[in-house]
């Protein structure tokens, strides 16, 4: 597929057609010159649980390559990052124009981060539905 993220991976276990894959983060940019700064993850394991009927022909401990689709991966940075700003900053710049002094607004803004974190986690399983991760085509 032309717009996927594609990442290697090893089964760990495999239960009918859901599976939990170890891959490891790796660096698409080793030779940029920034590298050194903006790498802090480079080489971390993760695990990645994944729901797939091609994984019957599959045991522990083979490789496979997963993938989701890059507008799925917008999607989480917008969540993740994209829509927090946006909370904190409008909350922050509404309370200050409210006349909060700067210690209390930021603190508000804070606790508003806190509880769109909360309500992100408490809705995991509808967010993950969103974040389709499959076997690549091989």
């Amino acid at each position: 597929m032309k717009n996927n993220i594609r990442q290697c991976g090893i089964i760990e276990s495999i239960h009918g057609d859901r599976a939990r894959i170890r891959t490891t983060r790796s660096s698409a940019c080793s030779s940029c010159e920034a590298s050194a700064g903006c790498h802090a993850t480079r080489g971390k394991t993760f695990h990645v649980d994944i729901v797939d009927k091609r994984l019957a022909s599959h045991k522990p401990g083979d490789h496979v390559h997963i993938e989701i689709p890059a507008k799925t991966g917008r999607l989480a940075l917008f969540l993740g990052f994209g829509l927090p700003l946006v909370i904190f900053t409008a909350t922050l710049l509404c309370l200050h124009a409210l006349g909060a002094k700067d210690e209390r607004a930021a603190l508000a803004a804070i606790g508003a981060l806190v509880a769109y974190y909360l309500i992100i986690y408490m809705l995991r399983n509808t967010v993950n539905r969103h974040f389709a991760i499959h076997l690549a085509g091989e």
